[in-house]
């Protein structure tokens, strides 16, 4: 927005009340430097404010700091509570961000906590000891898939096995939760992990990655490269190496269009 004034591309900002514009005193005036030497004005619709006198411009600065600080007490409050949740082990988030492994239910008292997600802990369990033998998280999310006919995706199988709450831990507290495994066997799996790092054999740049929008969706695409082609006859699929380098950007939901 900032930008665009700078260019001439409006003169005025509308808003319903100032503090739905700024909520730190310092911010807005940094912006209204910007906004005043481009001749650019705003107006609140549901309240009035006088620019051009020193008790209008007083006001302004007064409902910015009450709403700086309404804003810094709530985030004060929220920590608090949050602090309370873990320490009691109850969820901050709703039980979809807890990923496969944990689900979310009420307790006697009608508290929620965080517990182990029994449906799911066969898969989970045996996707942990595939890996751990195997040392191989696409091997063991294939065993798994396969085993149980899942439909949860490799990326959150992947994910999962970085979770603390597997052996119980979550931020800074040791018991927050029922443990799947043990610390010594995450720390193992972490182990592991790292050392399965391999590093790319193609050192290609791709300066605009997370710049471009795709025209679709809107979405940032990334830089890809590739030099296999695939061709469909008779039902079959083959693959095969071309005799050109394909380096492009693409977007995740809409690499096909």
């Amino acid at each position: 927005m900032l930008n665009d004034a700078q260019k001439g591309l409006f003169d005025r900002i509308i808003f319903i009340k100032i503090d739905r514009y700024f909520r730190s005193v310092g911010e807005y005036y940094e912006c209204q430097k910007i906004l005043d030497s481009n001749k650019v004005t705003w107006t609140a619709t549901e309240e009035r404010y006088d620019l051009t006198t020193a008790s209008g411009r007083y006001w302004v600065t007064q409902k910015l700091a009450m709403a700086e600080y309404e804003a810094d007490n709530t985030g004060e409050r929220i920590k608090l509570v949050n602090e309370y949740k873990i320490k009691t082990g109850q969820p901050l988030t709703g039980g979809r961000s807890l990923g496969i492994a944990f689900t979310i239910e009420k307790d006697s008292e009608g508290v929620k906590r965080v517990v182990i997600n029994q449906s799911k802990k066969p898969l989970v369990m045996d996707y942990i000891n595939h890996f751990l033998i195997h040392h191989n998280k696409k091997k063991a999310y294939e065993y798994v898939k396969d085993k149980y006919n899942s439909t949860v995706s490799y990326n959150t199988m992947s994910r999962m096995l970085k979770d603390t709450k597997l052996y119980g831990y979550y931020r800074g507290n040791p018991s927050y939760c029922e443990p799947l495994i043990d610390e010594y066997t995450w720390n193992k799996i972490q182990l592991i992990t790292k050392n399965n790092v391999r590093e790319t054999k193609t050192r290609r740049v791709y300066l605009f990655t997370g710049l471009i929008p795709c025209p679709v969706c809107g979405r940032k695409m990334s830089g890809t490269y590739n030099n296999v082609s695939s061709v469909t006859k008779g039902g079959k699929t083959y693959r095969y190496e071309r005799d050109y380098d394909y380096h492009g950007y693409r977007c995740i939901s809409h690499n096909r269009d």
